[in-house]
């Protein structure tokens, strides 16, 4: 009987590592010992929590998603890199969120063409029709209302002005 047990958890174990492996990925800079102090790290944590569940459409499980879709670990780091948290002195995960959500709304606040126009490929070629993509991804920004996710320079375009 004992036998049997072991084998069934040998088969688990197998199905488990080898027949469906976790996809390796890796570590970002703010989850490495020493670099964000805890209050920096759970105010990220929690206030990109927060967002991806106001917005769940838009947050993807892909690393590499594609515009306008976002990843909650990406978009911690890419806070915690631009020191967002230390920068703006904010001391909450409601302070970060209500910024996020801020500046969503300044990029929602720009018309399809102005999308157009900032995502283009090659900004000094004659005007021609933005690409199907481009076109999808501002209609899924506009139908979803969320906008981060378009264009990734909005979080160091912030700190340039």
């Amino acid at each position: 009987m004992g036998t049997d047990k072991l084998r069934f958890a040998s088969l688990y174990l197998y199905s488990c590592v080898v027949a469906s492996p976790v996809k390796a990925e890796p570590v970002k800079e703010v989850d490495l010992p020493g670099k964000a102090s805890r209050l920096e790290a759970e105010v990220l944590a929690s206030a990109v929590a927060a967002l991806a569940v106001q917005f769940p459409h838009m947050f993807k499980d892909s690393v590499k998603c594609k515009r306008p879709h976002m990843h909650v670990d990406n978009l911690r780091d890419s806070l915690f890199q631009a020191k967002v948290v230390s920068a703006l002195e904010l001391r909450s995960d409601e302070d970060l969120l209500l910024w996020l959500l801020e500046r969503n709304a300044e990029l929602g606040a720009r018309t399809d063409e102005q999308w157009f126009d900032a995502l283009a490929p090659s900004k000094g070629s004659a005007a021609k029709a933005p690409a199907k993509s481009v076109v999808e991804a501002v209609k899924k920004s506009r139908l979803h209302g969320f906008f981060l996710g378009l264009d990734p320079n909005w979080l160091t375009a912030q700190f340039e002005e």
